[in-house]
């Protein structure tokens, strides 16, 4: 077994600043964000709101279980004595600790989803591309790429 890789990945680890902390509450996907443009009825902040508040607290427990299982796998790479087996292992978690915070967070938006009318559907599958470009403006750069996330073809006039 190479361990070259497992040694580099270390080294620069160490070298790199530590994450920032995972924030206690992190965000849910919110459509009153939305509201005045997808013109919600109070009837329907109401049942939006109740969704957001039934899976808030299950959202950022599995939020917060994926980041401490990327957490723990970070400390991994920086102990030489780690096998290759415990590390895809580690790693392994990290993905069913990230579905099931997928998997809550689709619950939400089908629930969400379910109470707009179809135009409501309609404007928000229009908005959503331009939400998203915008969103990755913010978005830290990624480790290795020396300019972040490249701009959405969108943006780019």
């Amino acid at each position: 077994m190479n361990l070259a890789p497992l040694f580099l990945a270390s080294s620069l680890l160490a070298q790199a600043p530590p994450p920032p902390p995972m924030p206690p509450e992190a965000p849910v996907p919110n459509l009153l964000l939305l509201k005045d443009y997808l013109q919600l009825s109070p009837a329907q902040i109401k049942l939006i709101h109740s969704s957001l508040e039934k899976h808030k607290g299950s959202l950022d427990q599995k939020r917060h279980a994926a980041h401490l299982a990327h957490l723990v796998l970070e400390d991994a790479l920086l102990d030489p004595s780690t096998t290759e087996a415990k590390l895809k292992e580690l790693n392994e978690l990290i993905g069913v600790a990230k579905l099931a915070e997928i998997i809550e967070a689709h619950a939400l938006l089908k629930e969400n989803a379910a109470v707009l009318s179809p135009e409501q559907a309609a404007q928000l599958r229009t908005a959503l591309p331009v939400i998203k470009s915008l969103l990755r403006q913010f978005q830290p750069p990624r480790p290795g790429s020396p300019t972040g996330h490249p701009q959405p073809p969108e943006l780019h006039q």
